[in-house]
């Protein structure tokens, strides 16, 4: 079993991309359709809808510190459902080893005091 999570893209034509075969920023935006994160106790999560173009995320909570121990805290997917910015999550906390979700806010996120996701770099456009 992987001792990592990892995420993988579902277009509405059916291809699937999974993170170790391509970058996110470099994946196809359009015909976007859900997004999984496989963590590694066998979990998997699955946000999106029949057309999620623009609406889907990914990303990293990480730390580094001068001297001492740096590391991925958790890996984030995510779905806006709501023009205000409301979106589902799911993350894979590494120090918990645990999945969790709930819903937040894309301007101002506050699970991990991520605070607002810069839409270019993760594809979005609400």
């Amino acid at each position: 079993m992987a001792q990592r999570s990892y995420w993988a893209l579902r277009y509405i034509n059916g291809t699937v991309i999974h993170e170790r075969e391509i970058d996110w920023s470099l994946a196809p935006t359009e015909g976007r359709q859900s997004l999984r994160l496989f963590c590694p106790n066998g979990q998997v999560a699955e946000l999106g809808s029949s057309d999620a173009t623009g609406r889907l995320f990914q990303l990293k909570v990480a730390v580094i510190t001068m001297g001492g121990p740096s590391g991925t805290l958790a890996q984030v997917i995510g779905h806006v459902e709501q023009a205000d910015g409301t979106c589902r999550y799911a993350a894979w906390e590494y120090g918990a080893k645990t999945l969790v979700t709930g819903t937040d806010n894309v301007y101002r996120m506050s699970y991990q005091n991520i605070g607002a996701i810069s839409f270019g770099p993760m594809g979005l456009r609400l």
